[in-house]
């Protein structure tokens, strides 16, 4: 499924944004802010210690990915982080419900259930009951039907 949907994305990827071709080249909007400097715009001042910021910079500078996340644990994801970033500072994906094998993750269940020495059915069985505690289902189902109603109108071509 994601692999289709990243095709879909690259297939109607245009060459320019909106933005772009509105300000052109040299705007400042077009510059790239510090991912300190972005903290800084949306917390309180005095909120986050400068010595933290000190040290967030720090480990920033050598490296320009925009996209590096930060503090940024993900619980139950049910998919893959589609944005590849690089880096991954104190960001883990913990108790994944897919099979994942990346130094970033903690306890992915799949994984968990199979070195627990759970059968293959019960270990299906047991992530259909922790999807459907957690309303996973619920929300898939849901996201499906949006895409299906926007499918119908002609719609579904502008979200991906």
């Amino acid at each position: 499924l994601q692999d289709a949907v990243f095709g879909a994305r690259e297939k109607n990827r245009y060459k320019n944004r909106m933005l772009d071709m509105v300000i052109g080249k040299n705007h400042p909007l077009r510059q790239l802010k510090s991912f300190t400097d972005r903290m800084r715009d949306i917390t309180p001042e005095g909120m986050i210690d400068e010595n933290v910021m000190g040290l967030v910079d720090a480990v920033h500078r050598h490296d320009k990915d925009a996209n590096a996340n930060f503090l940024s644990p993900r619980f139950m994801p049910i998919m893959p982080e589609k944005l590849n970033t690089k880096r991954r500072l104190l960001s883990p994906d913990m108790f994944s419900l897919y099979r994942d094998d990346s130094d970033n993750s903690i306890l992915p269940l799949p994984n968990t259930l199979e070195k627990v020495g759970m059968k293959a059915n019960d270990r299906d069985s047991v992530l259909e009951l922790v999807m459907d505690i957690t309303g996973v289902n619920n929300v898939v189902d849901d996201a499906l039907d949006l895409v299906k109603g926007l499918r119908k109108q002609g719609l579904d071509k502008d979200l991906v």
